[in-house]
């Protein structure tokens, strides 16, 4: 069955951000497509004004290590990165808007980097994923869905209701990844002192315990095993995501430090450990599983539905829905 999609950049309301357009335009959506422009936050303060395919296609090479993989599996994720991009910013475009500009240049929107690759055969790869999948979106109900990814899952995605709150779409409701299993290399450990920890804590007033930290416990998790609920007692007794500790704690040590909310948590001689596996929060698509698939001889296709089920692949200036072949 042939669907119309509407190709309007709209605003999702995640918790934390305020989403919605800050352009204003008499254009048909079809034409909007066609001649979009976003407004990018860089870390210096300023906001760069391009248009929406060169965002997405500076955003790949910030995004994936495209030179890890052999020729075939690096054109099939450079076609799944660009599909993923071109959703993420279609869905969010206005998620900065009270800031003067619709995505930022980081990890909280996706990665923007200014520079183009310096190895020309990743540019080349970049460039015909680009026009190969040129206008095609993910949507779900005719419209571009929330297309959040992550570096690996260690074997597992989580319902967006487990990391963020709120009521999760059928298309980002969790899925197993035999692709993505947990190995050495997804581990990690994490260690800080109690003081360190409870000053940290009180940078947020979410997590704000107050001048004394007595214990963190793990209350709840989900199918995939993330932290959905844990207590921190202290002056103050609070009850958390962890997706939401991770979150106040990798904002003073680094993510890199604090990988997931996928973890244990110990309190020896006055030092709070964490260990875990995985890195990133867990929801959507898994980029050390979508590489693995790639690496399997999956298509592009195949790989995106397999991590947001219930969902097409369609293109909005032509409303055709894409069958399941690759791009």
């Amino acid at each position: 069955m042939r669907l119309l999609v509407v190709a309007i950049l709209i605003a999702a309301i995640l918790p934390g951000c305020v989403r919605r357009p800050i352009h204003s335009s008499t254009d048909s959506p079809q034409t909007r497509a066609d001649h979009a422009l976003v407004h990018i936050g860089l870390p210096n303060g300023e906001v760069r004004e391009l248009p929406l395919e060169r965002y997405v296609r500076h955003a790949v090479l910030g995004e994936v290590p495209l030179s890890s993989l052999a020729p075939d599996a690096r054109q099939t994720m450079a076609e799944v990165q660009i599909i993923l991009a071109r959703t993420y910013a279609s869905h969010n475009i206005g998620r900065h808007a009270n800031e003067g500009f619709d995505l930022c240049s980081t990890t909280h929107c996706q990665v923007y980097r200014d520079t183009v690759d310096s190895r020309s055969e990743i540019q080349a790869v970049v460039d015909r994923a680009q026009e190969r999948t040129r206008n095609i979106v993910i949507t779900y109900n005719n419209r571009p869905i929330e297309a959040v990814f992550h570096a690996n899952c260690g074997g597992a995605t989580s319902p967006s209701s487990s990391v963020w709150g709120g009521i999760s779409p059928p298309y980002l409701s969790g899925v197993d990844d035999h692709y993505c299993l947990p190995t050495d290399d997804s581990s990690w450990t994490f260690s800080v002192s109690r003081e360190e920890l409870r000053a940290t804590l009180n940078t947020n007033i979410r997590t704000a315990v107050g001048s004394r930290l007595e214990l963190i416990r793990i209350i709840e998790r989900d199918n995939a095993g993330r932290v959905t609920k844990l207590e921190i007692a202290g002056s103050r007794d609070l009850f958390v995501r962890g997706e939401q500790l991770r979150g106040v704690v990798a904002n003073s040590f680094g993510w890199s430090a604090f990988k997931s909310a996928r973890f244990t948590v110990t309190e020896r001689n006055g030092q709070f450990h964490f260990s875990g596996n995985g890195y990133g929060h867990g929801t959507g698509l898994c980029q050390i599983g979508a590489m693995a698939r790639a690496r399997a001889g999956h298509n592009v296709s195949a790989i995106l539905l397999a991590y947001f089920p219930e969902t097409g692949l369609s293109d909005p200036n032509t409303g055709n829905l894409l069958s399941d072949a690759t791009p």
